[in-house]
């Protein structure tokens, strides 16, 4: 699985890590965050709604944190790369941009405060 990314990624191609209910491949892509930044992407789309309580993105983002990865090019993964990709009109902060974030309760457990 990771020499078919790294073969995806030698042609331009962005690599989704996923971690859903069922598709599972963050242990095996997981060198690609430091490796290549800038085309990899998180991805948990196919959790159960019972799952996407105890998190979604966040845990891959605490999980990579765990693992020594740089916080940037982890943000960049679970944050930027995405609305690159898919063009989507939030998601970056930047001038004239409509604001799209979540709050954190720390740094190093990565749960997702509710908006009240």
């Amino acid at each position: 699985m990771l020499d078919e990314a790294l073969d995806k990624i030698s042609c331009g191609m962005s690599i989704i890590i996923r971690e859903g209910s069922a598709a599972k491949n963050f242990d095996v892509l997981h060198p690609l965050i430091r490796l290549f930044p800038h085309q990899v992407m998180f991805c948990s789309d196919d959790k159960h709604p019972d799952d996407l309580i105890t998190g979604h993105i966040n845990l891959l983002v605490k999980r990579a944190l765990m693992l020594g990865y740089d916080i940037f090019d982890v943000l960049r993964i679970a944050c930027i790369n995405p609305v690159k990709h898919y063009n989507l009109p939030v998601g970056c902060l930047q001038e004239g941009a409509l604001a799209d974030f979540i709050i954190i309760n720390n740094i190093e457990e990565w749960e997702v405060t509710p908006h009240l």
